[in-house]
């Protein structure tokens, strides 16, 4: 049990103390009940209380009854949820309340140990609350948010805007990022991003046509660049990529710097998942070289 700092009172004879009490001890069977969940949900505790909780797609619909829980990982995915009101103030290091009806991040301002925050395809539209917060992962994808100021100073291993409503990177010029994602958005300038420490960047179907400033990010490893308007690989030149997904038929110029890039492994003409195309590099410059995909640009026009 936590330390709890008290004062004592001699005229009342009593110990005062500044410490909420414990929540009373409940049942797991309990909590699904006070949910009104019925059997679903995973939940895990130290003692007399519920430190996570694994509630996606089981029908909650108010988070009230786990306030007062010391739970640093909490997951409410798919569910009608539509207030956070209730974990203002909790200890979350995790939380995921993708594809929910919430609106507003405002009780998460109060979260100060907040680390991964999953919130794609929501309503949010104001991370503002945000600021400040020790966020390394941040998953905005298919969410109206388009103001990315509040992020300011911060160090995110990850960050997820596809297909947000975005239109440039420059607020990101004074975070760090490891990995990028921008797939689907109208962003066409990567010139915020000179100089950053990005490892893995996907800018697929945005509307980005140069990768000169790619030349300034020497860490990048894994690059995907299907869907755009890009004709010129030169930009890649020094650089060590693992893995590269793009285009073939679209580019003009810059082929041979791939072909020369010794660190290449995997290279890709779509992502996982969409018809994945994933070829070891010898097996991708065979095929390029037989005159595959520009016979399969040639057949689709």
């Amino acid at each position: 049990m936590a330390e709890r700092s008290e004062d004592w009172t001699e005229d009342e004879g009593e110990v005062k103390s500044d410490v909420p009490p414990a929540p009373q001890f409940i049942t797991a069977s309990q909590m699904r009940e006070r949910l009104g969940i019925g059997e679903g949900g995973h939940f895990e505790r130290v003692g007399r209380n519920f430190t996570a909780a694994e509630l996606t797609n089981t029908g909650v619909k108010d988070l009230s009854p786990l306030q007062g829980q010391p739970i640093t990982g909490l997951v409410i995915a798919r569910n009608p949820v539509t207030s956070l009101d209730a974990l203002a103030g909790m200890p979350l290091e995790v939380l995921d309340f993708s594809e929910t009806p919430v609106e507003s991040v405002e009780p998460l301002a109060k979260c100060a140990s907040l680390s991964q925050l999953y919130l794609e395809k929501t309503k949010v539209s104001d991370i503002a609350p945000l600021a400040g917060l020790p966020l390394t992962r941040l998953y905005l994808t298919d969410c109206p948010v388009a103001d990315l100021k509040p992020l300011a100073g911060m160090n995110l291993q990850e960050l997820n805007l596809c297909r947000s409503n975005i239109e440039n990177l420059e607020d990101l010029r004074d975070v760090e990022l490891g990995i990028l994602w921008i797939r689907g958005t109208v962003v066409s300038d990567l010139s915020p991003l000179e100089g950053k420490q990005l490892v893995s960047l996907d800018i697929e179907d945005s509307r980005v046509t140069d990768l000169g400033p790619l030349a300034s990010v020497p860490t990048l490893q894994r690059l995907d660049i299907a869907g755009t308007e890009v004709t010129d690989l030169t930009p890649l030149k020094g650089l060590a990529l693992t893995r590269l997904i793009f285009s073939p038929e679209k580019i003009t110029k810059g082929i041979e710097v791939v072909r020369e890039m010794p660190s290449l492994r995997e290279i890709d003409t779509q992502f996982e998942g969409q018809q994945p195309q994933a070829m070891s590099a010898s097996e991708f410059w065979e095929r390029y070289d037989a005159g595959t995909f520009k016979s399969e640009i040639d057949d689709a026009s």
